[in-house]
């Protein structure tokens, strides 16, 4: 088989689209990649994505090496290759749909006929001001062929078009930040937060007990943070009975199950291409209904610690599509939090 030379154009207006003749192709998922800028002194940015090697004739295609360069414009700033053991400890199958997925499983909204992906993650100065990658990788087949492939990704920063106030009032804490920030990984959560509310005195809990009601945050009002209308309402997830303690059979057994992954949520579309998902609140506290209209401020329902969930906290993820977990998630800001960038372990208060 003659080398296969094939160029993935990213930006492409559907999602996942990819340029492919028949044989193995590249994507890169997610299908449009934002750099972020990491807090600190270093100003540094951050940005990943997935290689996915495409495997329609299911040939069980190995990398065997990786080339990576690293564009400012025409301007090569700087070039890695790897093989061996650094190549293998990128390499995954995260987009594969098994046969004994549980019905609940995340994979049934978003899969691919993958051979095999890797995992790419960059932080570089921001100096450097990288806008693409571009990737040129060699794979093996079993019968001792080798493919060449090559992509090349354009790298940007994302930039809000809505005005978004943080959905609920007072003192909070992040407890999982952005894939930037050490935090969600998945396709469609990378630049989501998961985020719990705190006492005036910004504790994490009302009393020592071990029950939802302890947190702090339980039952607060999640506010609508921008004029919007309702995508999606869900209103029927069983709350879990107490803070990491979860039933993955009660998910299984629920309808639509994938999307009781995310528990009683709204699906907010604010008119300018962009989705607020909402995930996470206490079962029959949802005020809103699919296609109701919603002012800034209004009640949406209330924390809670429904769906896949390790305690009483509000997940949050802006997203360019309201399809839920099957769109991916972009780099969201809150205009009331005052400067501060809300990552892992950062304290906030939300004024209204």
């Amino acid at each position: 088989m003659k080398s296969l030379m094939l160029w993935f154009l990213m930006g492409a207006a559907t999602l996942g689209a990819q340029v492919q003749d028949a044989g193995p192709a590249l994507q890169v998922v997610p299908a449009k990649v934002y750099k972020v800028v990491e807090t600190g002194r270093q100003k540094l940015e951050s940005w990943t994505f997935n290689l996915v090697i495409l495997d329609p004739e299911h040939q069980a295609l190995r990398p065997v090496s990786a080339e990576l360069s690293l564009f400012a414009g025409k301007t090569l700033i700087e070039h890695v290759e790897l093989r061996g053991k650094a190549l293998e400890a990128l390499s995954a199958q995260s987009y594969a749909l098994p046969r004994d997925a549980p019905p609940s499983s995340l994979r049934h909204r978003f899969h691919l006929d993958e051979a095999v992906d890797l995992r790419l993650r960059f932080s570089k100065p921001q100096a450097w001001a990288i806008d693409r990658v571009e990737v040129i990788l060699s794979t093996a087949t079993p019968n001792g062929k080798f493919l060449q492939l090559k992509v090349e990704v354009p790298v940007s920063a994302y930039h809000q078009r809505v005005s978004l106030a943080f959905p609920f009032k007072g003192p909070g804490i992040v407890t999982q930040g952005p894939i930037s920030d050490g935090g969600h990984a998945g396709y469609s959560n990378q630049f989501a937060l998961d985020v719990i509310g705190l006492t005036e005195n910004y504790a994490p809990q009302v009393d020592g007990r071990d029950e939802n009601v302890s947190y702090a945050g339980y039952g607060r009002e999640i506010l609508a943070p921008a004029d919007a209308v309702v995508r999606y309402a869900r209103n029927d997830v069983p709350d879990n009975p107490k803070p990491e303690q979860q039933d993955p059979a009660l998910l299984d057994r629920q309808h639509d199950a994938p999307f009781a992954i995310a528990g009683n949520c709204v699906v907010l579309d604010f008119g300018h291409g962009e989705y607020l998902a909402l995930m996470h609140m206490a079962m029959g506290s949802l005020k809103v209904r699919e296609g109701q209209k919603v002012k800034r401020g209004d009640v949406l329902g209330r924390l809670g610690n429904s769906g896949d969930s390790f305690g009483p906290h509000l997940h949050l993820q802006l997203q360019e599509s309201p399809d839920l977990f099957a769109a991916p998630s972009v780099p969201i800001h809150f205009d009331n939090v005052g400067a501060r960038d809300l990552v892992r372990g950062g304290y906030f208060s939300a004024t209204w």
